[in-house]
């Protein structure tokens, strides 16, 4: 998706019962610092041969956060806009852009706090949460290498900062796995 088309979804996303409407002035620097740098990042990736849309990315990390839209992403006081993020793509449509959206962050330590009654009916393999992709490994290491007021970082320590904030889950593994994850991707644009 194209990063025109992403902007009019988070439009229409807007208009949803349940929205939080400032979500778009609260993450502006955020969503918009994320695409850019994913865009920026996936042409030197294309660059060197790897098979990555730097357009179609540039979209998928302005809308990386759309879940963050609805209080509902709450659940047992963790944020899980993921997957809340990823459900309403797939309701628009957009599976491509779900799939790689529901995979960012922490989502696959945040998926074994969900009961049956947060997934309302659906069924979840944690392991679909689980970046494996080029597009949704990408994601995750831009999103952690861009503070909440849009500035570039350190992923290291964004990844720190999450200590404190996610008591509830495995944040140690999570961020193994995340780090090791970051290094490759660095590795890949040597």
């Amino acid at each position: 998706m194209k990063i025109k088309e992403a902007k009019e979804l988070v439009q229409e996303a807007m208009h949803i019962k349940d929205c939080v409407l400032d979500f778009p002035l609260k993450y502006q620097a955020h969503i918009s610092s994320v695409s850019y740098n994913i865009y920026e990042v996936a042409k030197k990736l294309n660059k060197k041969g790897y098979e990555i849309s730097p357009e179609e990315m540039e979209g998928v990390g302005y809308l990386h956060d759309i879940g963050r839209c609805f209080g509902s992403s709450y659940r047992h006081n963790v944020d899980f806009h993921e997957y809340v993020g990823a459900r309403l793509l797939n309701v628009m449509g957009y599976s491509e852009e779900a799939d790689i959206i529901k995979r960012h962050g922490f989502s696959f330590e945040k998926s074994k706090l969900l009961t049956e009654d947060d997934l309302e009916g659906n069924v979840l393999n944690p392991f679909e949460l689980l970046p494996t992709n080029l597009d949704a490994m990408l994601l995750c290491y831009i999103d952690d290498s861009v503070d909440s007021s849009g500035q570039k970082c350190r992923w290291e320590d964004r990844l720190n900062n999450c200590r404190g904030k996610y008591q509830k889950i495995d944040i140690e593994n999570g961020i193994t796995r995340l780090a090791k994850m970051y290094k490759n991707i660095e590795e890949m644009l040597k």
